[in-house]
C-alpha cells in the first residue's frame, strides 16, 4: 500500500520487500521440512496407477520437490533484486 501512496520504489520499501520475501522463504522451508507432509503410503498407490516401480515414483517426486524449491528461491531472489533495481531509478 505504501508503494501506491508514494508512487515509486524507495530503498526502505525495497528492504521491507526483501525482509518479507526472506520470511516467506523461511516459512516455506519450515513447511516442506515437516516429515508428516509426505505420506509414504502414496508411493505404492502412484506406482500402481502409472504401472511402474516405487523407486521411479520416489525419484520423480524428489525431482518435483527440488524443482519447486529451486523455482521458489530463484523467484524470490529475482523479486528482491528487481525491487532494489527499481529503487535506484
Amino acid at each position: 500500500m505504501y508503494k501506491f501512496k508514494v508512487g515509486k520504489w524507495t530503498y526502505p520499501l525495497a528492504w521491507t520487500n526483501a525482509i518479507i520475501h526472506t520470511a516467506s522463504l523461511i516459512a516455506f522451508f519450515v513447511i516442506i521440512s515437516n516429515p508428516n507432509l509426505h505420506n509414504p503410503e502414496v508411493l505404492p498407490y502412484f506406482a500402481d496407477i502409472i504401472e511402474t516401480n516405487i523407486i521411479a515414483v520416489e525419484n520423480t517426486i524428489k525431482w518435483i520437490w527440488w524443482g519447486m524449491i529451486i523455482s521458489f528461491v530463484l523467484t524470490i531472489a529475482y523479486e528482491v533484486y528487481d525491487s532494489f533495481r527499481k529503487a535506484r531509478m
